[in-house]
C-alpha cells in the first residue's frame, strides 16, 4: 500500500525520534518503525470494516422503525438495501477479510453511535435515494454508494478522521496513499475475487526489507557519513544545521553506497522532495548541493556500485 517515499519518510521520522531519545534503543526503534508500516494496512482494513458497519446499520434503523408503537407506511417500508448490497455482504461473509480484522484487532475499536450518524447523513443525501429506488441495481451500483460514503460522507467529516487519527498514528502521513488504494480497490472490485487479494494491501516483504536495512545501515554508519558530509558544509554550523537535513542526507548515502538496486537519479531526487516537503524553506537545495558533491566525489572513486544498465546516472 506504501510507495518507496512514505517508507523512506517513515524511517526519517524513526531515526529522528531514537536521536531525540524517544527510545531505549535502536531495536526498539526499529521494532516501533516496522509496526507503523504494518499499521498503514490496518488503517485499510478498518476503514472497511467501518464502512461495513455504517451499511449494516439501515437494518438497525429499518427494525427500530417498525417496533414503533404506531408505525407509519413510510416507517414499515424503510429500505434496508444498504445492509444487503452485494458488497457489504461479502465484508460480512468472506472469511480471509475477517481473519484479517480478528487478527489485527480492528475489529474491537469502539466508535460510539457513529454508524448511526454517518447512515443518517448518507440517507439524506440525492444519491443515496437514487440508489434505493433503483429496481436492480448492479454489483458496480452497490459498490458506487458505498464509494459515495467514503469519500463524500466519512472523509469530509472532521468527527471521523479526528477519530482516525487517535486511533492510528499514522492517518496524517499516509491517509492520501490510503484513500487512493482503497478508491482503486473500490473501483476495481469483483465480486469473489477482490477480497481474496485484500492482503495484497499490505506491505510487501520486499518493502519491509528496505525499510528494516535502510534504518539499520543509516545508522550503523553513522559516524562515515558525517565525515562525507562535514568537509561539504564550508561555512555552515554543524549543529545550526536542521538536524532533518542531515538525517535525510545519511540516508541517502545510505543508498548511494548499500542499495545496489536503486538508480542514483532517484535516490537523489526523492531526498530532495523529501526535503522540501519536511524539512525548511532551504533545505532542499542545501541538501541537493550537498549531495551532489559528494556524489561526484563517490563516483570518481568507484565507491558507487550499482548493479543494472543505467543505475549509476
Amino acid at each position: 500500500m506504501l510507495s518507496r517515499r512514505n517508507l523512506r519518510v517513515k524511517v526519517m521520522q524513526f531515526i529522528y525520534a531514537h536521536e531525540r531519545g524517544s527510545f531505549n534503543s535502536p531495536s526498539a526503534a526499529k521494532q516501533s518503525l516496522l509496526a507503523n508500516v504494518t499499521q498503514t494496512y490496518e488503517l485499510g482494513l478498518y476503514i472497511l470494516y467501518f464502512l461495513r458497519k455504517v451499511a449494516q446499520y439501515a437494518q438497525k434503523e429499518a427494525d427500530m422503525k417498525g417496533a414503533k408503537h404506531l408505525p407509519t407506511a413510510a416507517d414499515l417500508s424503510f429500505s434496508t438495501r444498504l445492509a444487503e448490497n452485494e458488497f457489504v455482504l461479502e465484508l460480512e461473509q468472506h472469511k480471509l477479510f475477517n481473519n484479517e480484522l480478528n487478527k489485527y484487532e480492528v475489529d474491537k475499536i469502539e466508535f460510539d453511535d457513529a454508524n448511526r450518524k454517518f447512515f443518517r447523513e448518507l440517507a439524506v443525501a440525492p444519491e443515496y435515494k437514487a440508489y434505493i429506488e433503483m429496481p436492480n441495481p448492479s454489483v458496480k451500483e452497490h459498490v458506487k454508494i458505498i464509494k459515495f460514503l467514503f469519500n463524500k460522507i466519512l472523509l469530509p467529516s472532521e468527527v471521523f478522521t479526528q477519530h482516525l487519527e487517535e486511533e492510528f498514528s499514522n492517518w496524517i502521513d499516509d491517509h492520501q496513499v490510503v484513500t487512493y488504494r482503497l478508491n482503486d480497490f473500490l473501483e476495481n472490485y469483483t465480486i469473489g475475487k477482490s477480497l481474496d487479494k485484500i492482503t495484497d494491501l499490505n506491505v510487501e516483504v520486499d518493502d519491509r526489507e528496505f525499510v528494516n536495512e535502510l534504518f539499520q545501515f543509516t545508522l550503523d554508519h553513522q559516524a562515515y557519513f558525517s565525515e562525507l558530509i562535514e568537509p561539504k558544509l564550508e561555512n555552515w554550523d554543524v549543529e545550526r544545521i536542521a538536524i532533518l537535513d542531515l538525517i535525510l542526507m545519511k540516508m541517502a548515502l545510505c543508498e548511494l553506497l548499500y542499495f545496489p538496486m536503486i538508480p542514483v537519479k532517484v535516490t537523489i531526487n526523492e531526498y530532495i522532495e523529501i526535503a522540501k516537503l519536511y524539512s525548511t524553506p532551504k533545505s532542499k537545495d542545501f541538501v541537493n548541493g550537498v549531495l551532489d558533491k559528494i556524489m561526484k566525489e563517490l563516483k570518481d572513486s568507484g565507491s558507487i556500485r550499482k548493479s543494472g544498465r543505467g543505475l549509476q546516472g
